[in-house]
């Protein structure tokens, strides 16, 4: 088979959203769309939800005045919450679900529901403990905490921007605690050798799917760069039967079947060039299945 040499725009989407530390899914549409599948984006404070790259593209584009708008509305403040981060070594994943998870009664009148718990003296909820064995040791934060979504590696390489000193394989973020306890480092002689990172302001993850209402902030976005933006009928130049949207600036001309769509083209445009078509990026991309399922509210 001929290797393919072009670039499309779901590749230097789906590039562009990796280096936002974006992690991407796409999961079975059931009855709710006519596509098969439905792409999902998701970051620690950014959920997106839409039928394809581009799309999704574009609502991260329109972000801020999608939040801006829904603080007015809800009148409400954004609530800031923590999140604690741990690292370890452990020989197995069957050792590491019971240091996590093995019950205990009471330590000093306080329930203290893990053996890990003991160690550091904290009680958390399960709903709120994430961990995950790597295969492979490293002293990476980024690639420790690979499978942890609910924290951003950025915030992480803040405190450790040379990597850590040793190398772990066990990645631990509990959501909703401040953990300031004494304890930052433990060894226990069943379950391994385990140490705290450090605790980190989070805020609760904006939601915006693709849907109907997003198209005026999609409009209002392109005029924000300086577009000139109309829609025409496409019985000459274009089939099906809808209205094709344009947008105009220095002479140049883009068009797309509504305002989303047109947006997410032009900001791959502005970012990868007019020449996006040769870029140097991925064009081949590894899917690993999960069972969570993702959940929003229109």
């Amino acid at each position: 088979m001929a290797e393919r040499t072009d670039c499309t725009l779901s590749d230097i989407c789906i590039d562009y959203f990796v280096k936002n530390n974006f992690r991407l899914y796409i999961e079975r549409a059931g009855d709710r769309s006519v596509n098969e599948w439905e792409w999902i984006a998701k970051r620690t404070d950014l959920h997106l939800y839409a039928t394809d790259p581009i799309r999704l593209i574009a609502l991260y584009m329109i972000q801020e005045d999608w939040i801006n708008d829904e603080k007015y509305y809800k009148n409400g403040e954004i609530k800031e919450d923590y999140i604690s981060a741990f690292v370890g070594n452990c020989q197995s994943q069957e050792l590491l679900e019971n240091y996590m998870y093995q019950e205990y009664e009471l330590l000093n009148g306080s329930r203290i529901c893990s053996a890990f718990g003991v160690d550091f003296h904290i009680s958390y909820d399960k709903e709120c403990l994430m961990a995950t064995l790597n295969a492979q040791q490293s002293n990476d934060v980024r690639e420790i905490f690979a499978d942890i979504a609910v924290i951003e590696p950025s915030l992480l390489e803040q405190d450790y921007p040379h990597n850590l000193d040793k190398s772990y394989n066990v990645a631990i973020a509990i959501k909703k605690m401040k953990y300031e306890g004494k304890r930052e480092e433990i060894v226990n002689d069943k379950f391994g050798r385990f140490r705290f990172l450090g605790t980190y302001r989070t805020r609760p993850a904006e939601c915006i799917a693709d849907a109907g209402n997003t198209c005026k902030y999609a409009v209002s976005k392109l005029k924000q760069w300086g577009y000139t933006v109309s829609e025409t009928d496409d019985s000459v130049e274009f089939s099906g039967e809808c209205n094709i949207c344009i947008a105009k600036k220095d002479k140049k001309v883009y068009s797309a079947t509504d305002p989303l769509r047109l947006l997410g083209f032009i900001a791959m445009i502005r970012e990868y060039g007019e020449d996006w078509e040769s870029c140097n990026v991925a064009r081949s991309f590894s899917i690993k299945p999960v069972k969570e399922q993702f959940y929003w509210d229109l």
